[in-house]
């Protein structure tokens, strides 16, 4: 598995790319131009959220962890005091340095981001916590993170040295296959790589992996664009995210919800001609596990929504979905997708 990584990184990972940050821009003009006067308004303020984060180095690495959790969370209680149209907010799990149930490794994630409702008030997740749980045992077991929940990793080292980042770019590109191949919705996936104070914005394609220039969090313009991106993230649409609309997960019920346009007019790809189809998938049988490829996901699904979790384990399978593009508004002789 690491020499793979290693492989990948050497053939697929572009550094020191212009724009990173900004593939996450909304793309409404309104929300576009919200996030950049909510980043306006954080940066206001930013000085004193950045405590423990103006040193040249830490003692330890565990030592970040705190300053860099409590600094995302900060932002995002800026941002909900400062917008009213966020889409959400991003904030990490409380637990820091953990392993992650069902990961294929035994390796440990640094901080794990996910997206919070804007409507709740900001604080760290704390993964799977039972309160009911009153066993000390039971309760560490039960506050565990799950990849599927996760949305962004945050790798980081003590040293801005060339062997740490080359260590942590390893480490993201293991940890991000594994969002692949628990998430049957996700396009592409971000991450973010912190060493010494330098920090790198990652994204991860099929076919490439995409690192943004070094941003220096000691200095001002460096946290800016950390909160640029922590603030776009909140902002964008859900797709900028790296997720598919037209599959998602259904937590609370335990499966798939999957939409499967079919045309009316065979050879027209027009909304107008299109009707969807919604099925439900409790079964995988083909899951993206790996980095790179066309990152293409089959499932077993029938028609009928489940009502309760325990009904999922009843679906008629009555189809096989092989993934697709979703639907274009262009005629199909000129959609570039066409394989």
């Amino acid at each position: 598995m690491r020499r793979q990584a290693q492989n990948h990184i050497r053939h697929y990972l572009r550094k020191d790319v212009n724009g990173v940050v900004e593939l996450a821009l909304p793309v409404n003009a309104d929300k576009r131009r919200a996030a950049e006067e909510t980043i306006e308004r954080v940066m206001l303020g930013i000085s004193p959220l950045f405590t423990g984060l103006d040193k040249d180095a830490f003692a330890k690495e565990k030592d970040s962890y705190k300053p860099l959790t409590s600094f995302i969370t900060a932002v995002a209680e800026a941002i909900k005091k400062n917008s009213k149209v966020a889409s959400r907010l991003l904030l990490p799990y409380k637990r820091t340095d953990t392993a992650i149930v069902n990961s294929e490794t035994s390796s440990r994630v640094d901080i794990a981001l996910r997206c919070g409702d804007v409507k709740s008030k900001p604080k760290l997740f704390e993964a799977n916590f039972d309160s009911s749980a009153e066993d000390k045992k039971q309760r560490e077991n039960a506050d565990r993170l799950y990849y599927e929940d996760v949305f962004a990793l945050i790798e980081v080292k003590r040293h801005a040295s060339a062997s740490d980042e080359a260590g942590a770019f390893e480490q993201l590109v293991r940890y991000t296959r594994e969002v692949y191949d628990k998430q049957h919705n996700r396009r592409f996936a971000w991450g973010l790589t912190i060493c010494g104070l330098d920090l790198r914005v990652c994204v991860f394609g099929a076919n490439y992996i995409l690192a943004s220039e070094k941003f220096d969090l000691k200095a001002e313009s460096g946290r800016r664009q950390f909160v640029r991106m922590l603030v776009y993230w909140s902002f964008c649409e859900e797709h900028r995210l790296g997720y598919d609309p037209t599959v998602r997960r259904l937590k609370e019920l335990g499966c798939w919800e999957i939409d499967v346009p079919r045309l009316e007019k065979p050879g027209s790809c027009s909304k107008a001609n299109a009707r969807v189809d919604t099925f439900y998938s409790n079964t995988v049988i083909i899951s993206a596990d790996r980095q790179f490829s066309r990152l293409t996901r089959c499932f077993l699904a029938g028609r009928e929504k489940p009502s309760s979790s325990e009904s999922v384990k009843h679906i008629e399978h009555q189809v096989i979905i092989k993934d697709a593009w979703p639907e274009a508004e262009m005629d199909a002789s000129n959609d570039m997708r066409d394989e």
